[in-house]
């Protein structure tokens, strides 16, 4: 996910968001990152959203649920396309998954 174009994030934290993109699609680990854009954002939705992902491939649910909800909380903020990721994303993690795991 890119810079929204519905909310501009604080810039000392697009620098982390930014290596944490990289890490990701490099094969590293972007959580250390992810943590800090959000620490120094907690309305940046983008890294919420990544973290979800992450944390979701990993196979830790709790915190990927924990991630998407933040995500989906601030969805209003983000360009179009990164609102319907993050509903998507939101749909898979928590609604999904709670049917499934009621069976």
């Amino acid at each position: 996910m890119g810079a929204s174009q519905g909310y501009n994030a604080n810039l000392e934290a697009l620098r982390p968001y930014s290596i944490a993109v990289t890490e990701k699609a490099s094969g590293g680990d972007p959580v250390p990152f992810l943590k800090e854009a959000v620490a120094l954002d907690h309305s940046f939705a983008a890294p919420y959203a990544v973290l979800a992902n992450v944390y979701y491939w990993r196979g830790m649910e709790l915190e990927a649920e924990e991630a998407i909800t933040k995500a989906f909380d601030l969805r209003t903020s983000v360009s179009v396309l990164e609102r319907l990721m993050i509903e998507a994303a939101y749909h898979k993690i928590v609604t999904q998954d709670a049917v499934q795991r009621s069976r």
